[in-house]
C-alpha cells in the first residue's frame, strides 16, 4: 500500500493482480514498458504515456509526465503510512540503510568503497539513464558497509547500489 499526494490530492494505492486499486476502487491496468522509464498504459479504454522524469529517493518525491503533464508526486509507503498513524514522524535520513537504483540504467562512476564515512549530500556514484547522468547522494551521514555494483554494470530499477552499517 502507497500514498502518493500530488497537489492537494492524495491517493491510496495498491497493486494486487495485475490491478490497481486506488482508494479501494479496482482499476484494471495494461502496463508495458516502451523504454527506460518510459511506459504505455491502457486502463478503462483510456491510453496513457507515462514517463518517470525524476526520482528523490531520500525524500520520496518523483516527477511523472503522464501524456505530456508533468506532476510532482510525494509517495508513502506502507512503513511511513503506519508511522503517521500512530503519531511518529520519522525522515528518511534516519532510516536509509541502503541506497536501491531510481531507475534502470548503467553505472559510470563510483565515488566511494566499502568503510568510507560520508555526509548527507556527499557524491557517491553516477547512474547514466535516459542519456542523462544522475548523481546518487548521500541520505545522511553514514558509514558504507557494501558497494554492491560496478562500473560499467547494468542495473534494474529498485536494485541495491550501496548498504549502510
Amino acid at each position: 500500500m502507497y500514498k502518493a499526494t500530488s497537489g492537494e490530492k492524495t491517493f491510496n494505492i495498491d497493486l494486487a493482480q495485475g490491478q490497481f486499486e486506488v482508494d479501494g476502487q479496482s482499476i484494471p491496468v495494461d502496463i508495458a514498458e516502451i523504454g527506460p522509464g518510459r511506459y504505455h498504459i491502457i486502463s478503462n479504454s483510456k491510453t496513457f504515456l507515462v514517463e518517470i522524469v525524476s526520482v528523490d529517493v531520500k525524500s520520496k518525491k518523483c516527477e511523472i509526465k503522464v501524456n505530456g503533464i508533468t506532476y510532482p508526486i510525494q509517495v508513502a509507503d506502507k512503513m511511513d503510512v503506519l508511522l503517521e498513524k500512530m503519531g511518529i514522524e520519522v525522515t528518511a535520513e534516519e532510516r536509509t540503510v541502503e541506497i536501491t537504483a531510481p531507475m534502470p540504467g548503467l553505472i559510470l562512476d563510483i565515488s566511494v568503497k566499502a568503510g568510507d564515512k560520508v555526509e548527507a549530500g556527499d557524491k557517491l556514484m553516477v547512474l547514466e539513464a535516459m542519456k542523462m547522468e544522475n548523481v546518487i547522494k548521500a541520505p545522511a551521514g553514514a558509514i558504507l558497509s557494501q558497494i554492491k555494483v560496478k562500473i560499467g554494470e547494468s542495473v534494474e530499477f529498485g536494485q541495491s547500489l550501496i548498504q549502510f552499517e
